[in-house]
Formats: C-alpha cells, sequence, structure tokens
C-alpha cells in the first residue's frame, strides 16, 4: 500500500468506502442498528481502514492489522484531514459508467508509472487526458445503451 506522491501546494488520495444499509420497511430496524454499530466498533473483523477514525488507534485493531497497514491508514487519515487534499474518485464509483472507469484506468496508468517507473508525471497525465478526450469524443456518437439487447 502506498499513497501518491505528496507536492508542495496540494496531495491527492483515492479511496472507496463500503456501506450498509438498513431497509425502511424492516420490523428489526433497531436490531440491524445495533448490529451496524458492532460492526463500525470492530475493525479488525475487516481487512481495510476502519470507518471511524478513531479505531485507527484501537489497540484491538493495530494487533490485528501488519504494522505497514496501520501506518498506511494512518497517513492517509491525516491526508483526508488536509483541506488540500484532493480526492480522486476509486474504482468502485468509477465503474458507474464506462467513461469513469476508463478515466480512472488512465488516471491509475499515469501515477503507476510516475511511482513506479520514474517517469514524467505531467507528461503521463497530458498523456491519459488524450487517451480520455478521444474517447468521450468516439463515444459522444453511439446510440445509448438498451438493455433489453442483453
Amino acid at each position: 500500500m502506498t499513497t501518491y506522491p505528496l507536492g508542495n501546494q496540494y496531495s491527492a488520495v483515492s479511496y472507496d468506502v463500503g456501506a450498509a444499509y438498513i431497509s425502511a420497511s424492516t420490523p428489526l430496524a433497531d436490531a440491524c442498528y445495533r448490529w451496524l454499530s458492532y460492526l463500525s466498533q470492530s475493525p479488525s473483523l475487516f481487512d481495510t481502514m476502519p470507518a471511524r477514525r478513531s479505531q485507527i488507534t484501537n489497540p484491538d485493531f493495530v494487533a490485528s492489522q501488519p504494522p505497514d497497514a496501520v501506518s498506511y491508514y494512518t497517513r492517509v487519515d491525516a491526508l483526508l484531514a488536509d483541506p488540500n487534499t484532493i480526492t480522486i474518485p476509486a474504482s468502485g464509483r468509477a465503474l458507474e459508467s464506462p467513461d469513469g472507469f476508463l478515466m480512472q484506468f488512465w488516471l491509475g496508468r499515469a501515477f503507476d508509472r510516475y511511482v513506479l517507473e520514474d517517469a514524467d508525471l505531467e507528461a503521463e497525465l497530458v498523456e491519459a487526458e488524450g487517451i480520455v478526450r478521444a474517447y468521450q469524443e468516439c463515444a459522444a456518437g453511439l446510440p445509448p445503451i438498451d438493455p433489453s439487447h442483453f
């Protein structure tokens, strides 16, 4: 796990959020709420960053995670609290449309090349933008998807 490179003025972070919901029609809303509250206070049940920031330092959570994961979650928490942090949609939200998926893919590729291959970040971002814009121009002329054809 790693964060994006930190900037002089701005930094970026990308994350996705898992969620649970209680149906408005359930006769057991109180029991559902207690269950979800229990889950949110039991971060050691999951191998992800806790939903509650206060749980990052919970001794049970810290003991259940590799030290590098706890360190990473602490850094992400600090980035999220910084008003100069720009959030980039994670793939879960980006998958809502082909455009979103492709933008996330090409943006991720640019960051990967910058971090892993020491590529020029500005050049990679310009290339990603060009590819996405070309796709959007091409796809703009397509008819809407008709789900009845599937």
